[in-house]
């Protein structure tokens, strides 16, 4: 079920040994993935596909949660 507005999103990435943490706003966890997701790859000057391939899910190497208003 699709949330009524966008929600912010912490992600999580285990990349190159490196733990990095995107913030996202989305309407779902799957779509603030993506777009953290594709911002890494920008940043670290590689193919999203690549990115992609790396947090694919068949490894526990990421983390999605929605943030909650203090």
């Amino acid at each position: 079920m699709a949330a009524t507005q966008k929600q912010v999103y912490k992600c999580c990435f285990n990349y190159g040994h490196e733990i990095i943490i995107k913030y996202a706003w989305a309407w779902s966890g799957r779509q603030a993935k993506n777009f953290a997701m594709r911002r890494l790859a920008k940043e670290h000057d590689v193919h999203p596909s690549h990115i992609f391939a790396l947090f694919d899910g068949s490894k526990n190497n990421f983390s999605v949660e929605r943030e909650v208003a203090k």
